[in-house]
C-alpha cells in the first residue's frame, strides 16, 4: 500500500508563502473478507428425515405425498428463497444435511440439520469435554430455543406445522460460508 505526503500553504514571517510537508499517515488496511479457516462448528437444531417430511409436507406449497427426502429439501430451499425475497421479518435458517459418510452428500441422509450460530473451526478438540470452546459450541441457549420458538411461530404464519419437541439440539463442522457456493446467506 503506498503512503502519502500531503502538503499545506504556510506564511512566513516575511509574509511569503512555502510549501511545509504534512507527517506521513499510513492508510488503513482493508480487512480481509477471507476468514482464517475453511470451516465452522455451527451449532443448530436437528430433525430425522422422516420429522423434516412430516413437517415439510404441512407447508402449503410443499404439499407432495411420496415425494423423496431430496425433493423435500429442495422445496425447503425454495421456500426459504421466498422468504428472503419477500422481506420476511424472519428468515428461516438454511440447512444441511448429516449423513452416512461425513463429506459424502450423496451417502444416505441421516439427520437434517439447521445450523444457527457457528464459531471458527480451529480443531477437533474444541469439542472434547474441558476445552474452552466445548460448552459454547454444544450446549443449548436460551437464544437457540428462542430461535427455535422463531421458526415454529413463522411457520404457523405460513399455514404449517413444525413439532419443536421433533427437534434436537446438535453441531456440526461444515465449510464456511465463504468458500461453500451451496450456501444462501
Amino acid at each position: 500500500m503506498s503512503e502519502s505526503t500531503n502538503t499545506t500553504q504556510s506564511t512566513s514571517k516575511a509574509g511569503s508563502s512555502m510549501t511545509k510537508p504534512k507527517p506521513k499517515q499510513k492508510q488503513p488496511e482493508a480487512k480481509s473478507k477471507r476468514p482464517s479457516s475453511k470451516y465452522l462448528w455451527y451449532s443448530g437444531w436437528e430433525l430425522s428425515p422422516d420429522s423434516f417430511e412430516r413437517f415439510m409436507r404441512t407447508l402449503p406449497r410443499a404439499k407432495q405425498s411420496g415425494a423423496s427426502l431430496d425433493d423435500y429439501i429442495m422445496a425447503y430451499d425454495s421456500w426459504r428463497s421466498r422468504a428472503i425475497r419477500g422481506r420476511s421479518a424472519f428468515t428461516p435458517p438454511v440447512l444441511r444435511t448429516r449423513n452416512v459418510i461425513i463429506d459424502d452428500e450423496d451417502s444416505d441422509i441421516t439427520a437434517v440439520f439447521f445450523p444457527i450460530r457457528g464459531i471458527e473451526y480451529r480443531s477437533d478438540a474444541q469439542i472434547v469435554d474441558g476445552h474452552p470452546n466445548a460448552a459454547r459450541i454444544k450446549t443449548v441457549t436460551e437464544q437457540d430455543i428462542a430461535k427455535l420458538e422463531a421458526f415454529r411461530a413463522y411457520v404457523k404464519e405460513c399455514e404449517g406445522e413444525f413439532d419443536a419437541s421433533a427437534a434436537y439440539f446438535s453441531f456440526k463442522k461444515c465449510l464456511h460460508p465463504n468458500f461453500d457456493n451451496g450456501w444462501m446467506v
